[in-house]
């Protein structure tokens, strides 16, 4: 009677010393711990700066005026807490020359009473060389 001793391939579906995780799982650790990782680092710069930003490109309109996210620290008397702006753009023309450009503003307070605001920025230029200039501003979403 012969007897035999199974491998631990074997037993465990695998070579020794490797794990059975593949691809997809370690890309959604890499998307649960890197957002972890750079949270202090984002806190920190929020309160040294008292604001981080991301901005658009350059083709946007009026792109210094309308970030594409922006978290800002406020530290008023009666009011605390974080103003959350962020912008895109809502309406464009068929020849890039006519744009109308939403911008949300919403606030995290942990102290005082806010409320949010919605307004619809329009810009024309002649040609795709000219500069945006502004046509008309209206609170609320853009129609």
């Amino acid at each position: 009677m012969t007897s035999t001793v199974p491998t631990a391939e074997e037993i465990h579906g695998t070579p020794t010393g490797r794990s059975g995780r593949g691809c997809l799982w370690r890309l959604g650790c890499l998307a649960i711990w890197l957002p972890l990782i750079l949270l202090p680092l984002l806190l920190f710069m929020l309160a040294v700066q008292g604001e981080v930003s991301l901005w658009h490109n350059a083709s946007f309109p009026a792109g210094a005026e309308h970030p594409a996210l922006q978290a800002k620290l406020l530290m008023d008397i009666d009011t605390r807490g974080l103003n959350v702006t962020r912008s895109y753009i809502a309406t464009s023309s068929a020849d890039n020359n006519l744009a109308c450009v939403q911008t949300v503003v919403r606030f995290v307070l942990w102290q005082g009473i806010s409320t949010p605001a919605d307004y619809c920025d329009c810009y024309a230029r002649d040609t795709a060389d000219v500069p945006w200039t502004l046509q008309s501003t209206a609170a609320g979403q853009c129609k």
